[in-house]
């Protein structure tokens, strides 16, 4: 959530740059032909290097929209996030601007590509919101269609995103959010629904529901969790687990027998950990199921 975050950010920033730059142009303009003067106004007013290479369109009326084809926005500094759109469609509110807020009737991404770079501690390096970012900014609806995202991992293969499409609101920069939505990850499709609070000192309070949408036998099909995303900054890197209740279900085979399961327990998740203490394992239906319990801990650099 801390990059969701810092992408509406980076979002409202475009757009306020981009259409108040069109109020000093004349309406009939061709902002293709100046895409240079529009990738330097966006690359400034990001600290990050815009490219447009597609159609470039801006209108004022009857509401404002920017509307960018093939846009890549990316860091200077080594690992920082890189992100491309086929297209980049921003509608905003006017009556808002009135009383100087901020608010996007939809912002829409088709086929984004995102790569983010995990570094050896489990940190992410993401974007610093500008200090000239709008503070009362909302979004009415999100929609990404056909996304992708590459975590790249030191010494291992990325862990690569599919298929990802999500609807999502947001009533500020800090929420709250609520979205739901779909991707393919492993080979395996997922379809998944969220909503949080708002954040309070690094702590966005969280409910996630997740079903496997073609379900595996060696897989859970359907999670659930209620805690929170906890971020934290350490110098250029941001740290982000999950802490709070999860459980898990699913179906198991047994030679011929079908045995619902459900563990549930106190979950610790970040990436390349995972710890569910205490944990409680039930095996069977609900008159004589098998119960076990315990604690599960996982850490990639132990595993075979």
């Amino acid at each position: 959530m801390a990059f969701f975050r810092e992408t509406l950010t980076y979002l409202a920033l475009v757009v306020i740059v981009a259409l108040s730059a069109a109020l000093a142009i004349p309406y009939a303009v061709d902002w293709t032909g100046r895409r240079g003067w529009v990738e330097s106004i966006l690359s400034q007013a990001l600290s990050a290097r815009v490219e447009v290479v597609g159609a470039i369109d801006v209108k004022l009326l009857p509401t404002p929209i920017l509307d960018l084809r093939q846009v890549s926005v990316q860091g200077s500094a080594p690992g920082d996030p890189r992100l491309f759109a086929d297209r980049l469609r921003l509608e905003m509110a006017p009556a808002p601007l009135l009383r100087g807020a901020v608010r996007f009737v939809e912002a829409r991404l088709e086929r984004p590509r995102l790569t983010l770079a995990l570094n050896e501690d489990g940190g992410f390096v993401l974007p610093h919101p500008p200090a000239n970012a709008p503070e009362e900014v909302a979004f009415e609806r999100i929609d990404i269609q056909g996304g992708e995202v590459e975590i790249a991992r030191p010494q291992k293969a990325p862990v690569l995103i599919g298929d990802l499409t999500l609807t999502a609101e947001a009533s500020s920069f800090i929420g709250p959010f609520k979205g739901a939505g779909s991707l393919r990850v492993g080979g395996h499709a997922l379809a998944f629904r969220f909503a949080t609070g708002a954040q309070e000192d690094g702590r966005l309070r969280l409910k996630a529901f997740v079903n496997s949408a073609r379900p595996a036998p060696e897989l859970a099909q359907h999670a659930e969790f209620d805690g929170a995303l906890v971020s934290q900054a350490y110098g250029l890197d941001t740290r982000m687990r999950l802490e709070g209740a999860a459980v898990l279900s699913g179906q198991m085979r047994v030679e011929d027998v079908v045995l619902p399961w459900r563990a549930a327990g106190q979950a610790f998740l970040e990436p390349g950990r995972a710890l569910l203490e205490p944990l409680e394992l039930r095996i069977g239906g609900e008159e004589r199921p098998a119960t076990l319990a315990g604690s599960a801990h996982y850490d990639e650099r132990n595993a075979l």
